[in-house]
């Protein structure tokens, strides 16, 4: 990559990957959910856990309807990646714990209609 390029990746039909690289390196997640409620359960579980200052890297949140935005940013590379490694294993923890505990009221629909 250039040192001004973005990069859009489909790591699959769901998730979708941006990486922006400037002196800062952005890497940006969308992460679909089966409903917003599901999105908003994931947002506020996640959002409590805040990057340490001295790792110099930023993480921001967001929910848009049924997915989850996710910006994590850092100039050091080797940070980013063990940030968003760590990032994505409490991803699937909430999505598992979700599928477990909490289905949405699309999933329950899905249910009555079989």
């Amino acid at each position: 990559m250039s040192d001004e390029e973005e990069l859009r990746i489909p790591v699959s039909e769901l998730v979708t990957v941006t990486i922006q690289r400037t002196e800062v390196i952005t890497v940006r997640l969308e992460i679909p959910f089966y409903a917003e409620s599901d999105a908003k359960i994931a947002y506020n579980s996640l959002r409590i856990d805040k990057e340490p200052p001295r790792g110099n890297v930023a993480k921001e949140l967001s929910v848009r309807g049924e997915t989850l935005l996710v910006k994590i940013s850092s100039k050091d590379i080797k940070r980013l990646r063990s940030s968003i490694t760590s990032f994505l294993d409490y991803v699937i923890l909430v999505v598992n714990t979700l599928n477990k505990f909490g289905p949405s009221s699309n999933k329950e629909t899905e249910k009555e209609t079989e």
